[in-house]
C-alpha cells in the first residue's frame, strides 16, 4: 500500500462538512468508512532562502515529530531548520488500515466499485468539493 498525504486545509473543510473524522493516529473518510493510520506530517514545497537543500526535503513528506526531533521549528506553513527555511503544507500522512482488495467486500455500498485507492481518493475529493 502506498502512503497518502492529506493536506490540513482539505481535512479542516472535510471535518466541518462531516466528511472526515480525525482521531489519535487515525483518519476516517466518513462517506466510505475508509480508515487510515496517520501521523501529523508536512509536505515540503520549497527552500525559500535560495540556499541548497542539504537535507533533501524538497518534494518529500515527513513526519512532524521526526523533524522536530531534528531541531526543526514548524509554524503554520513554514519550517526553519539550521540555516534553511522551507515553505510547507501541513497535514497527515499514512496508509490505509486495510488493503483495498481486503476492505472492499466489507465496505459500505457507497464504496463499492472502486478499482484503486487513487480512484477512491479522487471520489472523496470530489465529494469535498475541493
Amino acid at each position: 500500500m502506498s502512503k497518502v498525504f492529506f493536506p490540513q486545509a482539505l481535512l479542516d473543510h472535510c471535518v466541518v462538512e462531516g466528511l472526515a473524522e480525525i482521531r489519535p493516529g487515525e483518519l476516517v473518510l466518513v462517506p466510505f468508512d475508509r480508515k487510515y493510520v496517520v501521523a501529523e506530517s508536512i509536505r515540503v514545497v520549497e527552500e525559500v532562502t535560495g540556499q541548497a537543500d542539504p537535507h533533501g526535503f524538497i518534494g518529500k513528506v515527513k513526519v512532524k515529530k521526526v523533524l522536530e526531533e531534528m531541531g526543526a521549528e514548524i509554524v503554520e506553513d513554514s519550517m526553519l531548520i539550521g540555516e534553511n527555511a522551507y515553505a510547507i503544507i501541513p497535514g497527515f500522512a499514512g496508509n490505509a488500515e486495510t488493503a483495498l482488495e481486503a476492505w472492499l467486500p466489507l465496505a459500505p455500498e457507497s464504496a463499492k466499485g472502486f478499482a484503486s485507492e487513487d480512484e477512491l481518493l479522487r471520489a472523496f475529493i470530489a465529494k469535498a468539493g475541493a
